[in-house]
C-alpha cells in the first residue's frame, strides 16, 4: 500500500510539473507571437526540428532532450517522445495558418490555459469523477466550461 502511495505521489507530482512547464512554454511563445519575434515560418522550422529530436529520442539519449523526457514524460506509454509537445507545436501553428490572428491568438491563450488550470484547481479540490471521463472530475470539467465562456465573452 505504501509502495503505491509513494508511486500516485510521484506522478502526481510529474503531471504538476507537466502542467507548470505547459503553461510557462506557452506563454513564453504566447508573449513571443504577439510581439511579432516569431513567425508562423519559425514555428514550423521549431515543428521539424523538434519532430526530429522525437524521433531520434527513440534511439539516442539527446542531453537536453533526455532531460525533459526523463523528467516530464508519462512513464509506460509507448509512444512518439514528446508527443503532447509537437501538438501544441502543430494547433499553434494551424491555427495561426486557419484563423485570423485575433481568433488564433485567443484560441492559443485556451491551449495554453483551459487544460492546465482546469486539472489543477480539479485535481486539488474536485472529488466527484466525471460521466464523461473518468480520468476526470466534474470540476475540472466545469472550471474548463466556465473558462471557455469568460474568454469567449471577454473576446466577442
Amino acid at each position: 500500500m505504501n509502495l503505491k502511495k509513494e508511486v500516485n505521489k510521484e506522478e502526481n507530482l510529474q503531471e504538476l510539473g507537466r502542467k507548470i512547464l505547459h503553461i510557462m512554454i506557452g506563454t513564453a511563445a504566447l508573449l513571443l507571437l504577439i510581439h511579432n519575434i516569431i513567425t508562423p515560418f519559425i514555428i514550423f522550422i521549431f515543428l521539424i526540428i523538434f519532430t526530429l529530436f522525437s524521433l531520434f529520442s527513440l534511439r539516442y539519449k539527446i542531453p537536453i532532450a533526455y532531460f525533459f523526457l526523463n523528467k516530464f514524460e508519462v512513464k509506460g506509454r509507448n509512444q512518439l517522445p514528446g508527443r503532447g509537445f509537437l501538438f501544441a507545436i502543430a494547433g499553434t501553428l494551424l491555427a495561426l495558418q486557419l484563423f485570423e490572428r485575433d481568433i488564433a491568438l485567443a484560441s492559443i491563450i485556451i491551449l495554453i490555459f483551459a487544460d492546465p488550470l482546469s486539472y489543477l484547481f480539479g485535481k486539488y479540490i474536485g472529488k466527484t469523477r466525471s460521466f464523461i471521463d473518468k480520468r476526470k472530475n466534474i470540476l475540472q470539467v466545469l472550471l474548463l466550461v466556465l473558462y471557455l465562456l469568460c474568454f469567449l465573452s471577454i473576446q466577442f
